[in-house]
């Protein structure tokens, strides 16, 4: 398992699962950490945490690890638009087809850290971790 990011803000330590430390100690060159088909946890503190996968780049599976309002294990599924900012840092947005909420991720993998941006619809708020 990587080590755990510190969060500066109420953004997402992300815990990865699976995947090998990629960075070459002492040269600019970083290579690309695949994402698809491996497994990150996103830790957004106590009763916040979950596990996404992504099937494809078009295609999310969240599950709950720890939640106040749904069951441990309760999975969802997304359609997505993963768009890459720069190497191992894409922005990540989908539209919840339950509620109509949008989502909009900024993941960065070197780091190990992504904020969050969620429009509830229901509530009329913008949140932000």
């Amino acid at each position: 398992m990587g080590s755990i990011c510190v969060a500066k803000s109420r953004s997402a330590q992300l815990r990865l699962l699976a995947i090998a430390e990629s960075a070459q100690e002492g040269t600019e060159t970083v290579e690309k950490i695949q994402i698809v088909g491996r497994k990150f946890v996103y830790d957004f503190g106590p009763n916040a945490i979950y596990e996404l996968q992504f099937i494809d780049p078009k295609h999310l599976e969240v599950t709950v690890v720890a939640d106040a309002s749904y069951p441990k294990g309760t999975l969802n599924k997304f359609d997505v638009d993963m768009n890459e900012i720069r190497p191992n840092v894409y922005m990540v947005t989908w539209i919840e087809p339950k509620t109509g909420n949008t989502v909009i991720h900024v993941e960065d993998y070197e780091q190990r850290i992504a904020f969050t941006h969620i429009t509830d619809i229901a509530s009329k708020q913008f949140w932000r971790f």
